[in-house]
């Protein structure tokens, strides 16, 4: 044996590693982390693996546990225990996603009837997404064909008896607009009256956008304050819009898309307004029942000689 002391090699990970319902109340206790739960942790730590972009341990880590650097120093502390806890499940991860996608389970909370409850997890994956948010753009991009999470809207509103609702909402590419990290902005087209989206979100201002890409399955979910006006300055930018609705976003997050299934954009529709272009009149306007509800201005009066 070498007369010099070899030093011993420091345990696993996984032997000083905070077990996970440890973990779990050791995160309800914390103040100024982006985890408060086990299971926002791991949308945080699968949105790390997952992102676009790689970053060092600690850049991640710190916010995650609300720590600082200086804990990787010290052996033996919770804190250390915790960092070891996030590593070993951030390699889980990575494992899984390698090498069996199909087979990764998010760790959901669960309700109090046990039903699972995927929104702390949403909420951790999107705080990640936030660290680097500007390299997670072109995924995020709503006007991009190619990438965005596109075509459709389901806008869910609540009717004035408290009933909820919810009305496609469709155009070409690039109808929705983001300003800044908070607020999108989109058109409303002639419709049929019925003030399903516009009289609801004057009644109340609470709605839920569902965004779903059918040719790489994917949804995104965004929670918030709708406002609907006919005098934004973003009006005229938009052909043929009637209205504008800004919807300034309180939560926004993915949602498991396992169910979609895959569908192709065979063509967009006519009846989408467009610059240098009139729609056609839908054939519903021309039906003599409908003439009396029909818009003074509404071109299909022409139509039917009113």
């Amino acid at each position: 044996m070498s007369a010099r002391r070899r030093r011993s090699a420091p345990p696993p990970m996984t032997a000083v590693a905070m077990p996970f319902d440890e973990l779990d109340l050791w995160l309800q206790g914390r103040t100024g982390a982006a985890a408060t739960n086990l299971s926002m942790l791991d949308g945080f730590v699968t949105a790390v693996v997952a992102g676009p972009v790689s970053m060092d341990p600690p850049e991640w880590i710190c916010p995650l546990l609300g720590i600082e650097i200086d804990a990787f120093n010290h052996g033996g502390t919770p804190e250390f225990a915790a960092i070891s806890a996030v590593a070993v499940r951030h390699n889980a991860i990575v494992e899984t996603l390698s090498n069996a996608p199909k087979t990764f389970e998010p760790i959901f909370a669960r309700k109090p009837n046990r039903d699972i409850d995927a929104g702390p997890w949403c909420e951790g994956f999107y705080a990640a997404m936030k660290l680097r948010l500007l390299a997670w753009a072109q995924l995020r991009n709503l006007a991009d064909i190619n990438h965005g999470l596109l075509l459709p809207i389901l806008f869910h509103c609540v009717d004035d008896q408290g009933r909820p609702t919810v009305s496609y909402k469709g155009g070409d590419p690039g109808f929705v607009r983001v300003l800044g990290a908070q607020t999108i902005v989109f058109p409303l087209y002639d419709g049929n009256g019925m003030f399903r989206s516009l009289g609801n979100v004057l009644i109340n201002p609470a709605v839920a956008l569902l965004f779903i890409d059918f040719e790489r399955p994917n949804r995104l979910r965004v929670n918030g304050v709708a406002q609907v006006s006919d005098a934004d300055p973003l009006l005229a930018s938009f052909a043929g819009a009637q209205l504008i609705v800004r919807v300034r976003a309180e939560r926004i997050f993915p949602n498991c898309p396992r169910y979609i299934h895959r569908m192709s954009i065979a063509e967009t529709s006519p009846y989408v307004p467009r610059d240098g272009y009139a729609p056609p009149t839908p054939k519903w306007k021309r039906f003599e029942m409908f003439r009396d509800v029909l818009a003074r201005d509404d071109p299909a009066r022409k139509d039917n000689g009113g």
